[in-house]
């Protein structure tokens, strides 16, 4: 903003020029008051700003600082922030975002908003993740993944089959355990096959009875082992 100059009324002015001098002060004032909104003010110190008077083409870059913003929330804000730099973030809701541990690199754990999953990256092909279903089940699901992103295997609920966790491979299912220890089961009745259906314990009574004079039917696999005595007779 220009400096204003006002009227000098100079040394021992008569009654008249004093009289003067306040008319052509107060038409200065008067003219400072009417376009003050249309001045470069340079410099302004006053106790209260109007709402809608200060526009933001009117705030200079880099002059309104962090420590001079003190706001509950920031709800009115609705744009592309771009990227942000934040040290700690709390209380937040986030949806429908995409947040990673790094940009493009590997390892990496991320969380996608288009496929709704969370993933562990090993590289681009060996991955481990949690879906809300795998095949059509819709049944909660981890899938471990590798060989140029080909399904190896999968742990899943498996509601249509007995209510069942399933752990499905395409290859092997192997486990294994520690020196002294080993793979546990409540009993040998917990060991059934899918078909035909059959305990482990079931099939062990089975072969005790078959070596031991027993006479009957004993179903192997798909076939039926018939005995007399302990001596198989026939194989239907």
């Amino acid at each position: 903003m220009p400096t204003p100059s006002l009227p000098n009324i100079g040394d021992d002015p008569s009654p008249r020029q004093i009289y003067d001098h306040l008319i052509r002060l107060q038409r200065e004032l008067e003219w400072l008051l009417a376009n003050l909104d249309t001045l470069n003010v340079r410099r302004l110190n006053a106790e209260v700003v109007e709402a809608g008077t200060i526009t933001g083409d009117k705030i200079a870059a880099d002059t309104i600082t962090a420590d001079k913003i003190d706001v509950s929330e920031l709800s009115a804000i609705t744009a592309n922030l771009g990227t942000i730099t934040a040290g700690l973030i709390v209380g937040i809701n986030i949806i429908g975002s995409y947040i990673a541990t790094a940009a493009g690199t590997y390892p990496r754990a991320e969380m996608s908003n288009t496929e709704n999953a969370f993933a562990v990256h090993l590289n681009a092909n060996q991955r481990l993740t949690i879906e809300p279903g795998v095949g059509g089940t819709g049944n909660p699901s981890i899938v471990f993944t590798e060989y140029n992103g080909g399904l190896k295997g999968r742990i899943q609920m498996y509601t249509s089959f007995e209510n069942s966790l399933l752990i499905a491979s395409d290859g092997d299912v192997r486990f294994s355990v520690g020196s002294g220890y080993g793979v546990r089961f409540p009993s040998w009745s917990a060991v059934k096959s899918i078909s035909p259906g059959q305990t482990l314990q079931a099939a062990l009574d089975a072969k005790a009875n078959a070596f031991s004079g027993y006479s009957g039917s004993v179903v192997a696999g798909t076939r039926t082992l018939n005995f007399s005595n302990g001596i198989l007779t026939s194989v239907t």
